[in-house]
């Protein structure tokens, strides 16, 4: 009988075991004991692995309060699914997740002082960058300008976000041919 050759076919993977490496095989059996003995500590609230997820990272650019909104609020619209939030274009993903970075300055005409013309410059935070503006702005770089002759109540709205969560957010979704 001859040796049979096992030939390598397309996508064919690794069998999951232990990792190859000493020291993330040990990191995983301690986690594993720990999780025997302590049992699985909910300390982050999600419902699934990936909801706990898309919740660390919007919470990397905002307050947990506003990310729970933004997670709220995907949750509500059902994209919180990998396959569904590659689907929805930037720009409407942006729309939903809002409560995560959003900038407001409301500017109240005073009766004593009645400017006739205002330049309010508006910077980003450090490492973010301008994707929305509520008003004609003129964006330069990481700040929006606004001129004008402010009314009785001028409001201006300027909505940020960090290209860094971005990323993260398709390597998410792209292992499912996003």
């Amino acid at each position: 009988m001859r040796p049979s050759t096992r030939l390598a076919l397309p996508g064919w993977r690794r069998i999951p075991g232990p990792p190859r490496d000493a020291v993330k095989a040990r990191l995983l059996r301690l986690h594993v004991a720990l999780r025997y003995r302590l049992g699985p500590q909910r300390w982050w609230p999600g419902r699934s692995a990936y909801e706990v997820a898309v919740g660390a990272i919007l919470t990397q650019n905002t307050a947990w309060t506003n990310a729970a909104r933004g997670v709220a609020a995907l949750r509500a619209r059902r994209l919180l699914d990998p396959r569904r939030l590659m689907a929805v274009p930037e720009t409407a993903l942006a729309e939903v997740i809002r409560p995560a970075g959003t900038y407001r300055l409301t500017f109240l005409n005073q009766t004593t002082v009645q400017p006739t013309q205002v330049r309010i410059e508006i910077d980003a935070p450090s490492g973010q960058r301008i994707t929305w503006t509520s008003t004609d702005m003129e964006i330069d770089g990481g700040t929006a300008v606004w001129e004008g002759t402010p009314g009785p109540r001028t409001e201006l709205e300027v909505r940020f976000a960090a290209p860094v969560p971005l990323r993260w957010w398709r390597d998410l979704v792209r292992p499912l041919g996003g």
